[in-house]
């Protein structure tokens, strides 16, 4: 509109144009600096960042807590020390545990199991 009033000579109504735009522009920053005056700081946790890469890769990662894992890792030596030569028992019940406490599951392909 500004340029078509320029063309024409109009410099008044060009001049009318520009002002308006300008208030129009200062009158948009103001509500926008209140918008952002009225919003409260962002905090961003462990468990948030734990719950958007599991999202993102597919793998369960918010469930253990660090007390959980160490507990799953050591589950396997202390087993061992209770029973004994049920070493390859143990580690595929372990492997189990681990495997049902995190979500993750094997996918085996039908075609291989029957091969």
């Amino acid at each position: 509109m500004i340029q078509e009033n320029l063309k024409v000579d109009d410099y008044l109504a060009a001049a009318t144009f520009r002002s308006a735009e300008k208030n129009y522009k200062r009158k948009k920053q103001k509500v926008i600096d209140s918008e952002l005056k009225k919003q409260k700081p962002l905090t961003i946790s462990s468990s948030h960042i734990r719950s958007t890469v599991s999202s993102w890769c597919g793998v369960p990662l918010e469930h253990l807590k660090k007390s959980e894992c160490k507990k799953l890792i050591a589950l396997e030596t202390h087993l061992n020390r209770q029973v004994l030569g049920q070493g390859e028992a143990i580690n595929v019940i372990c492997d189990s545990i681990i495997r049902s406490r995190t979500d993750v599951e094997i996918q085996v392909d039908l075609w291989v199991l029957s091969c």
